[in-house]
């Protein structure tokens, strides 16, 4: 019986080692499948037993710690899709600590029944990944590599000089409130602040 995962009778040789000392071996080990589902899930009746292997959860980091790097597909819920994916690019917090046994599954309709019950075309992908599995961040940037600079400007108008003027020194009055910051302030927009303030005209040469 895989008593935490899969709550069913299951077939293979990486039950608990408990299940093998003296005393508990006859009540939790078998060699058919009938007597097992008979002694632990008789309501299961034909569903008893499953078809996948026992999830063990003395093997801390299994998928993790086999390779070192995990070479096997697993479905794993992916939480940006919301759907189930495939593979072993699966994030890497999934594969270790325990984690794995609530969240990796060789089985896709057992991660979209767990995770996604309602979508329809779950799992997304069934296709087995052969490349390495950091292959889908290729193109993302080194962690000491200069990241892209991404400007924010403010735009304030400076009604004294009939521009709109790009900069943090505005009067403190202009960022007062909610309705203030609307009013005054234009983030990365140096056209809507010239247009309310100084009219459709003066749009050319009022930038600062």
């Amino acid at each position: 019986p895989d008593l935490i995962n899969k709550l069913n009778c299951v077939r293979g040789s990486n039950y608990e080692n408990w299940m093998t000392t003296e005393g508990f071996e006859p009540y939790y080990l078998f060699g058919n499948a009938e007597d097992c589902c008979e002694k632990w899930y008789p309501a299961l009746g034909s569903d008893c037993p499953e078809q996948g292997r026992a999830v063990n959860p003395e093997a801390e980091d299994e998928p993790w710690h086999s390779a070192p790097y995990s070479m096997q597909n697993y479905y794993f819920p992916d939480f940006e899709t919301n759907n189930c994916g495939f593979g072993w690019d699966y994030p890497a917090w999934m594969g270790h600590s325990g984690y794995e046994k609530h969240y990796l599954s060789r089985i896709g309709d057992e991660c979209c029944s767990k995770f996604f019950p309602t979508v329809g075309n779950c799992p997304q992908e069934h296709t087995q990944q052969l490349d390495y599995h950091w292959t889908p961040y290729e193109d993302n940037i080194y962690n000491l590599d200069d990241m892209p600079i991404t400007y924010n400007h403010t735009y304030y108008p400076d009604l004294n000089a009939g521009t709109c003027v790009n900069g943090t020194d505005y009067p403190s009055y202009m960022a007062k409130d909610k309705d203030f910051i609307r009013l005054y302030l234009y983030k990365n927009n140096p056209e809507g602040c010239c247009k309310y303030w100084f009219g459709d005209a003066a749009v050319e040469g009022c930038v600062n």
